[in-house]
């Protein structure tokens, strides 16, 4: 059965989305057309599996006969089920801790229960190549990445661990291979670009939400990149979730529940209206 859904339509993130959602993260929005099942978790993003996220998750998986789960952060190239992913996921939840948040417990119970799974994500040198194409500069995207991992890590009460200067040392070349470069980049040229257009001096204890939030026009450039960029990833997931309903009649996703709310218009465009339940 083929599926068309319409990945134009997809919305620039904004708090009147959120308002409009049906209710706080965690919920699910399950949508039932023509043989097809979508279980969409709008997930609050969350490293304890006692959190109504991971139970959700758990809940959701028990309860219905999912073919297919779509997850956040891991690439889409690397194919069904990657061996290094699921060792990746099989390494997390020490104490009840998942560093990779409820991607990793979600796949970690796939595997548990043999269920397949997928990354929803492009590669980053298409993000890249196609900030450039609307104006940002290769920095924009470098630094805008290297501040919401540390805003990351901030979340997961992980920044502790990192000599900071170390780890953008280590992740800017990483980045850099990625996209296919070459260029170097020292932390000092992060901090001016940071304070030009960002209007203060970078520090680990004022990165806050709404730097990073996906504001299109907001004053911070990383609010401007950041929804440049999840644009890009929904546009790219929305075609994930088209191909995965043309080959599985029972398909999962789990992402950060901001992204439902960017994705509900082509959604229910596609597969009518979403009923909606919570713990």
């Amino acid at each position: 059965m083929q599926f068309s859904l319409d990945k134009s339509l997809v919305l620039p993130w904004s708090d009147k989305l959120s308002n409009e959602e049906p209710y706080e993260y965690p919920y699910l929005a399950a949508y039932k057309e023509k043989g097809k099942s979508l279980h969409y978790i709008a997930a609050l993003h969350s490293t304890d599996e006692n959190s109504k996220t991971f139970k959700l998750i758990r809940k959701t998986i028990n309860e219905e006969q999912i073919e297919l789960v779509i997850v956040e952060g891991i690439s889409n190239s690397l194919g069904f089920s990657p061996e290094p992913v699921k060792k990746w996921a099989s390494l997390q939840g020490n104490n009840g801790k998942y560093d990779g948040f409820e991607t990793a417990f979600t796949l970690k119970t796939c595997v548990a229960t043999d269920i397949a799974f997928i990354g929803g994500e492009p590669e980053k040198e298409y993000i890249h190549s196609e900030l450039l194409k609307q104006g940002f500069i290769t920095e924009d995207y470098l630094f805008y990445s290297y501040t919401q991992q540390i805003f990351q890590a901030k979340e997961a009460s992980s920044l502790e661990s990192l000599v900071i200067e170390d780890y953008f040392k280590e992740y800017i070349q990483e980045k850099i291979k990625n996209i296919n470069l070459n260029n170097v980049y020292t932390f000092d040229q992060f901090h001016k670009w940071f304070q030009k257009n960002n209007f203060e001096v970078f520090s680990t204890s004022q990165i806050a939400p709404e730097t990073c939030a996906p504001y299109q026009s907001g004053k911070l450039l990383t609010q401007r990149v950041s929804s440049a960029i999840c644009i890009l990833r929904d546009q790219f997931t929305i075609t994930v979730i088209e191909k995965a309903l043309m080959k599985f009649d029972n398909v999962m996703i789990v992402y950060g529940g901001s992204h439902w709310s960017t994705q509900k218009v082509v959604l229910s465009q596609a597969l009518g209206n979403a009923k909606f339940s919570k713990l």
